[in-house]
């Protein structure tokens, strides 16, 4: 029978027993990372994305020159009205005028007397009329210069000098090229060529040279002419 030393021994006192050793716990592991499969159509996304963002700055330059000629508009709005407001119109004819008071002037200052137009076909007008003076000490004699715009809208200039022939073609038709000599209304006109392609036609009445010049065309030249009195 043992004795309560005994027990106590037993129990508290070494046992000559090495204890076991008490293991570390094992480290955890982390995770393994989880792969992500995308679908199909997310990756389509994010490419487009992608492509759309590298792009994007190619798409700079036509928005840049839009803008440039979105601001260049009201500039040319303005030239386009200039252009408009300032261009010569052809539809605005030559105002007419009373060529009576020049061909009443000229009488007086040219040394016989100056043949003008008793009548004229209906549509015909005088669009300028102009007297020459002698200025003094001039050797240079007075002359008259009208001109008339026919039915047809063709011109056709009178001019009378007291000058020969040969110093009016000089001093009006330098360069005309004579071409023929024509009867009308009982006088020899002397036809010319002008270097601009016009007509011109040359009398003389009395100590007054007359030269009848123009685009229009040899009827209505002729009309003027037979009408000279």
């Amino acid at each position: 029978m043992s004795s309560p030393h005994d027990v106590d021994s037993a129990s508290d006192g070494p046992t000559g027993e090495t204890p076991a050793p008490v293991e570390a716990p094992a480290p955890v592991e982390a995770p393994a990372p989880v792969e992500t499969f995308a679908s199909e159509e997310s990756r389509r996304a994010v490419a487009e994305a992608r492509a759309a963002a590298a792009a994007s700055p190619r798409r700079r330059g036509p928005r840049s020159v839009r803008s440039m000629l979105w601001s260049l508009l009201p500039l040319v709005a303005l030239i386009v009205v200039m252009v408009v407001l300032f261009e010569p119109r052809e539809d605005n004819p030559p105002a007419t005028i009373d060529p009576g008071p020049a061909y009443s002037y000229a009488a007086q200052q040219l040394s016989a007397g100056v043949p003008q137009p008793a009548q004229l076909p209906a549509g015909w007008r005088a669009t300028s009329a102009d007297v020459a003076t002698a200025a003094p000490g001039s050797s240079t004699p007075p002359s008259l210069r009208v001109g008339y715009l026919t039915a047809k809208g063709k011109y056709i200039e009178l001019f009378e000098a007291d000058l020969s022939a040969a110093d009016v073609v000089d001093l009006q038709i330098k360069g005309a090229t004579p071409t023929s000599t024509e009867p009308i209304d009982g006088r020899s006109w002397q036809r010319y060529t002008v270097p601009n392609g016009e007509a011109a036609l040359i009398t003389s009445f009395g100590k007054v040279t007359v030269l009848v010049t123009g685009n229009a065309g040899d009827d209505e030249m002729t009309t003027l002419i037979n009408a000279l009195s």
